[in-house]
């Protein structure tokens, strides 16, 4: 089963025709599309207008004869791309002064796996900060949509286990060894509860004292 496209106008007051005014956007999503658009703040007070539902390579047919060149309308790129993939700047070659900017801005920068004094800075700067605990009533919302959203893409996917498939994950949960978490103080890791406890270790992870007192040395 293939999933619809959507050409859809957004629109104010001052808007009058789609092929000048307004926005034009495609979409296989219509509904979470609109609310990236609400969220987005970019176009206050709009309205909506589907103006085609249909197949992938017409529906960009339809948005390029629309928005065919830059800044049409809200629309800022060029429209026929593929549907919620292009960036804005696709096409756009970059000036000589743009790309020495880029350059000279990652200069000096480290890529890589952050080291262990970032990593205590980080858990540092993060200490006292907690989460509001989700209520009762929002983990069943969220239970009822996870729910919602596989059955979904079962029907549309066909994603489901076989029978085989299952009793091998509910045998491999069985086989795995009980672990625990232990530290010196500087890392932590986990080990076998049947392993002995290590020199130096004890059980749990690191404190944040612990961590400030590395980061001193």
């Amino acid at each position: 089963m293939t999933r619809p496209i959507y050409v859809y106008w957004l629109y104010d007051e001052t808007c009058v025709d789609p092929q000048t005014d307004g926005y034009i956007g495609i979409t296989i999503n219509f509904k979470r599309r609109m609310n990236a658009h609400r969220c987005s703040g970019k176009f206050p007070n709009f309205q909506i207008m589907v103006l085609y539902e249909g197949s992938r390579d017409e529906a960009r047919q339809i948005e390029f004869g629309l928005r065919s060149r830059w800044n049409i309308g809200w629309n800022k790129a060029p429209g026929g791309a593929e549907c919620s993939s292009a960036a804005w700047n696709r096409g756009r070659p970059m000036s000589p002064e743009h790309k020495a900017k880029m350059i000279a801005s990652k200069k000096g920068k480290k890529l890589g796996p952050c080291s262990q004094e970032t990593k205590i800075k980080i858990g540092l700067a993060n200490k006292g900060k907690t989460r509001k605990p989700y209520t009762m009533e929002e983990k069943m919302k969220q239970s009822e949509t996870a729910k919602r959203t596989m059955a979904k893409n079962r029907e549309l996917y066909g994603w489901s286990h076989s029978p085989e498939s299952v009793k091998k994950m509910i045998q491999s949960r069985k086989n795995r060894p009980k672990v625990m978490w232990i530290t010196d103080d500087v890392k932590s890791k986990q080990i076998p509860i049947s392993d002995p406890m290590p020199d130096g270790w004890r059980q749990g992870r690191p404190h944040f004292k612990s961590l400030a007192s590395c980061l001193t040395l």
